[in-house]
């Protein structure tokens, strides 16, 4: 057994060098983002045109960690496509019923996916529902039958993100202690199965390594209720994990974790008292501090593609444009920051949420059924809330949500709570246990579908204000976090309605 680990490691450790050269000198020739779009085409063998839901959901993710969602809709037939931009080579998410894949795509490149819904429906792994076609085929199927056989591993060790009153640091190594056992039963399975496929092995193994490293920045972010660590603190919960990376550009988790690490790193620089002064300092231009912190840990493309990343986070980023200006290269990145100054000028034009209804690619119940709630509310303001029992920024908004509509009161306003991937019974009690006296709504998936297109969400919780025109005229309000954020979010409410 020791001669085996032995072998593993130096396997490990050998294809790891041969990885790293490799990306060094296509890193060095050529620049890994490209304006083009990805093909997807697809059958689902056993469709069911009102007995099943009725789109295809991708996941893409941009350079900058954005997820952009997108439905596509289930011809009567079965089939599906969908064109996707994409400016980068590597994984896609994608969503059929209760499974979920990733596939592995190119710019400029087709594929093809035939899903068995039977299979489905028997309880199979997704490795024998999912069949994927095309010059890229060979990564996309291995990537789903390593995952299958991931999901049904007893692994020993689970990092709790749930436990809070753990420290930073010990989530930290227990996450890492995870992601070792979980690298292990990878590099087993790749000489069990003999894979051969080496862009399969080096995105499988990033994929693990920045997965952990995201749980650990949404750890160090948003599990603790104060913040008092510092950034050089944040970095150190990396321990083995690295920043930059030569090898992970056409992996989502590495841009994930790099947007991750920027908000991380913002939010303690911005809640920590010991920043105070530095802060005041510096004309509380946080953005120049999390600069001089990034210079520290980033260099090459990582480090200008997070200056990217706090540039589209940043209010003041103006004031570090000739900083960002002498450090950003890269087309594809200069490009998107100045389509965040053109974004910054353009003004939020309101429109009507019913006709939007109406004339989506919907099917004709999940469209009447929708339409039928904002007719009837029709000459009402309207406050929307799009939350789920399994979101806890959700529910940790529900206890104020009474006092707010206490607020309001005397106001011509009406709440509705639009329960999404919660059962109708849950959402009852979820009323019930907070007292919240408002409509509450029940979405199937193809009605919350419709709705995250029509609206432009993803992200839960979400809140939307409609006027009596039934014009939507604000997407987002306010959160409800904390009691004190009530006053805020009223005199938000008050203002956009201008009673």
């Amino acid at each position: 057994m020791k001669r085996y680990q032995r072998l593993c490691m130096l396997m490990c450790g050998t294809l790891l060098l041969l990885d790293q050269a490799i990306a060094q000198q296509e890193m060095e020739q050529s620049n890994p983002f490209k304006e083009d779009s990805i093909r997807i085409k697809g059958t689902i063998a056993g469709y069911q045109p009102g007995q099943t839901e009725s789109y295809v959901k991708f996941s893409v993710c941009d350079p900058d960690g954005t997820s952009n969602r997108i439905a596509v809709a289930i011809q009567p037939d079965g089939s599906f496509d969908a064109v996707l931009a994409r400016p980068v080579k590597g994984d896609i998410g994608l969503n059929y019923k209760e499974a979920y894949i990733s596939v592995y795509a190119e710019p400029g490149k087709e594929l093809s996916v035939a899903i068995d819904e039977k299979q489905m429906d028997f309880g199979k792994p997704n490795s024998n529902v999912f069949l994927v076609a095309g010059e890229l085929a060979g990564i996309s199927n291995a990537m789903i039958r390593f995952q299958s056989e991931f999901n049904q591993h007893p692994f020993l060790l689970k990092a709790d993100a749930g436990y809070k009153e753990q420290s930073e640091t010990t989530f930290a190594l227990n996450r890492q202690a995870q992601l070792k056992e979980e690298l292990q039963f990878f590099e087993a399975y790749v000489l069990k199965k003999r894979v051969g496929n080496q862009t399969f092995v080096v995105w499988q193994r990033n994929h693990l390594i920045y997965s952990a490293a995201k749980d650990i920045m949404y750890f160090a972010g948003s599990a603790k209720p104060k913040f008092e660590i510092s950034v050089p603190q944040l970095y150190q919960l990396l321990d083995q994990i690295p920043v930059n990376s030569l090898t992970a550009w056409n992996n989502s988790a590495y841009y994930e974790f790099l947007s991750l690490l920027s908000a991380t790193q913002m939010i303690l620089i911005n809640m920590n008292p010991m920043y105070d002064d530095l802060k005041k300092n510096n004309g509380f231009n946080t953005l120049t501090l999390r600069l001089n912190h990034i210079d520290q840990i980033a260099k090459g493309l990582t480090r200008q593609l997070l200056y990217a990343d706090n540039y589209f986070s940043a209010e003041q980023a103006g004031m570090s444009r000739g900083r960002m200006d002498s450090t950003v290269h890269n087309v594809y990145l200069k490009k998107r920051m100045i389509e965040k100054d053109n974004a910054a000028d353009h003004v939020f034009k309101p429109y009507p949420v019913l006709e939007k209804i109406k004339s989506s690619n919907a099917s004709i119940p999940v469209k009447k059924k929708l339409a039928d709630i904002f007719m009837k509310t029709r000459g009402s303001n309207l406050y929307l809330d799009f939350w789920g029992d399994w979101c806890a920024p959700c529910m940790q908004e529900m206890p104020n949500y009474p006092k707010l509509i206490q607020a309001l009161k005397h106001k011509p306003i009406r709440f509705i709570f639009f329960a999404v991937r919660t059962t109708e019974d849950q959402m009852h009690h979820v009323q019930e246990k907070f007292k919240i006296n408002a409509d509450f709504i029940y979405l199937s998936n193809d009605e919350a579908t419709v709705m995250n297109t029509i609206l432009g969400f993803h992200a839960y919780p979400s809140h939307f204000l409609i006027d009596a025109a039934g014009m939507l005229v604000d997407t987002n309000p306010g959160y409800l976090a904390e009691a004190e954020r009530v006053g805020p979010v009223t005199d938000a409410i008050n203002r956009r309605f201008k009673w």
